[in-house]
């Protein structure tokens, strides 16, 4: 609990630092008064001391004026600096560039005592980027250039038949390089040949199918066969860059056991050879 005779702490002066001499702030304690670099008293000291009075205020102390301040550093072509406060001794301004500009040479100058400045004067030099890189089975629509400026935009297409896997655009960026470009994909085999597939939601034969062939990134629906209770469930599998693996329970009709294809055969009750190529599980199970 504060005592009846203290005086307001803490304290905040201008352009200094304030600190006690002791724990607390009661009649006749000490408070320090550091002026900030640069700046000084009237009396040319840096520092002084304020006392607490009786009437719980603390003694009045000489402000802290800028006595030693730089001119403003020169001035750069595409760039500019960034000062905080006064360019008293020991301030710091840091230089930046525009946009589409790089900074060659010190990023900060700092004022020194004899109100000079401490680094040589940096520049900022204009930033391109190099001819964007081709990509396989892709097209690139634009100008070609030896160099492309901070911003600029070019596109990409892919051949036919193949699907475009991320932005259809690359910019030149801050750095000199270009943003993460597309890929073009190619389309997938369905790896069928006896079998019926789900296709967009749709139960089809691989001839019904154009070309056999589905794009990038397209799932594909393979019945399973359960070898124990003869029935069938799906699994999927999906077209990467013209690679479709089907999934690992799936097998091709005519690689099923001699004891399957008996049963398939009496099932359909039939030796016609186009029936038993077409034939397939319709009975679903639950997938195992």
């Amino acid at each position: 609990m504060k005592a009846r005779s203290s005086c307001p702490w803490p304290v905040s002066l201008e352009n200094a630092n304030v600190s006690l001499k002791q724990e607390t702030w009661n009649f006749g304690d000490q408070m320090l008064v550091h002026c900030h670099p640069g700046f000084k008293m009237a009396d040319g000291q840096e520092m002084a001391q304020s006392r607490c009075q009786g009437d719980k205020k603390w003694s009045v102390t000489a402000p802290c004026d800028v006595v030693s301040t730089c001119a403003d550093p020169p001035s750069i072509e595409n760039g500019y600096f960034v000062k905080n406060g006064h360019l008293v001794e020991g301030a710091m301004v840091r230089y930046e560039c525009d946009q589409g500009y790089t900074l060659e040479g010190p990023v900060f100058a700092k004022c020194l005592e004899n109100k000079t400045w401490s680094s040589n004067v940096p520049t900022c030099k204009k930033v391109y980027c190099p001819p964007p890189p081709e990509i396989k089975e892709g097209i690139l629509v634009a100008v070609k250039k030896a160099e492309y400026e901070v911003s600029e935009v070019i596109y990409y297409m892919c051949k036919r038949n193949f699907f475009m896997d991320g932005s259809h655009s690359v910019t030149c960026m801050a750095d000199g390089q270009w943003s993460d470009g597309p890929a073009c994909r190619a389309r997938c085999k369905v790896p069928v040949q006896r079998s019926q597939v789900i296709y967009k939601g749709q139960k089809l034969w691989v001839t019904e199918i154009d070309e056999g062939l589905v794009h990038h990134s397209e799932n594909v629906e393979f019945f399973c066969q359960n070898k124990t209770q003869a029935c069938s469930y799906t699994a999927s599998g999906q077209c990467f860059d013209g690679v479709l693996r089907p999934p690992p329970c799936y097998e091709e009709i005519a690689e099923v056991t001699s004891f399957l294809l008996a049963r398939i055969v009496m099932t359909t009750r039939s030796n016609n050879p186009e029936t038993l190529r077409s034939a397939s599980y319709d009975q679903s199970c639950h997938k195992q």
